[in-house]
């Protein structure tokens, strides 16, 4: 694992976790770049947790998940053993003590840190279940909440906009950097209620759509669509997602880019771009309904007109 890996898979697990605390054995972070997990850890984001309570059993070739049993010895030491009933030998496999240590990471964790960088005071009792109070963010002209929520992913939710939170947080060589102005352009541009927003876009794309392909195929990807939620309207996936919707490569993905087959990227920040969740989704289902590249790149062409109509 290198060190552009580390915060997407801490920000995964704990997405798969939906609101549980995350657990990092000790021996899995002894795999990740020693200076990198160093940052993770003084920026706050892993903490030390609890011994753990169960492991894979080492004594035998089975793998088996057990209780881990720790006893007192007569002269005060602690031994860690877990009761192994596959082996004839012996009943108890000594665990050794550095097995047990996990690190932590938790929603509210990530939304102090992402208090801390943002400059903003969390509201105490204001997070819900899978959501989290980050606090009130100024921008030039407006003020709004911004909220950690998960939804598959780690999602922050400001102004009516949806950012995930891997897009506008990094690891960098002297700690997390967060996209801030990317926050304030949100703060100072919010946008509709999501359900309007929605039927805007869907109208939109359909209009466009039904211009080329049958009324059903329109209905299918407006369907879809509002089906995969209001969030998704606003959602702006990063490269790293774009490639896993549409399981494609960099070089591919930027090749049919110059050659019409997708739609161009929006710039989200000074050195950062994504692309409009919608459009990756329509593009797929377009793929998927067996469209000729000539009706594909029409549709490109079509969806990017779109996007000046449902602002």
């Amino acid at each position: 694992m290198n060190q552009a890996d580390l915060l997407p898979a801490v920000l995964d697990r704990l997405a798969a976790a939906t609101g549980e605390v995350a657990l990092f054995s000790e021996c899995e972070l002894a795999e990740w770049p020693a200076a990198a997990l160093a940052r993770l850890k003084a920026e706050g984001l892993l903490v030390k947790g609890p011994p753990a309570d169960t492991l894979t059993c080492p004594g035998c070739e089975e793998d088996c998940t057990m209780p881990v049993e720790i006893v007192t010895t007569t002269s005060g030491a602690l031994r860690a053993f877990v009761v192994c009933d596959k082996r004839d030998d012996v009943a108890r496999v000594a665990i050794a003590r550095d097995l047990l240590e996990q690190w932590t990471c938790s929603p509210e964790r990530v939304a102090d840190v992402l208090a801390r960088l943002l400059g903003t005071r969390r509201s105490s009792g204001d997070s819900t279940a899978l959501r989290w109070d980050v606090g009130v963010l100024k921008g030039t002209q407006n003020s709004a909440h911004v909220v950690l929520g998960i939804e598959r992913t780690l999602q922050l939710n400001i102004a009516g906009h949806c950012l995930l939170v891997a897009d506008v947080l990094e690891l960098g060589e002297k700690g997390l950097i967060l996209e801030r102005r990317a926050l304030l352009r949100c703060v100072d541009a919010p946008v509709a209620a999501a359900g309007d927003a929605l039927t805007r876009l869907s109208a939109a794309c359909a209009r466009h759509i039904a211009g080329q392909y049958p009324a059903p195929f329109a209905m299918r990807v407006m369907f879809n669509n509002a089906q995969r939620g209001a969030n998704m309207t606003h959602t702006i996936l990063r490269l790293p997602a774009v490639l896993r919707e549409r399981a494609r490569s960099r070089s591919a993905h930027y090749l049919d880019i110059q050659q019409g087959l997708f739609t161009h990227p929006v710039q989200i920040g000074l050195r950062a771009v994504g692309w409009p969740a919608t459009e990756v989704a329509t593009l797929n289902a377009a793929r998927i309904a067996g469209k000729t590249e000539a009706e594909i790149r029409e549709l490109v062409a079509k969806l990017e007109v779109a996007r000046k109509e449902a602002a």
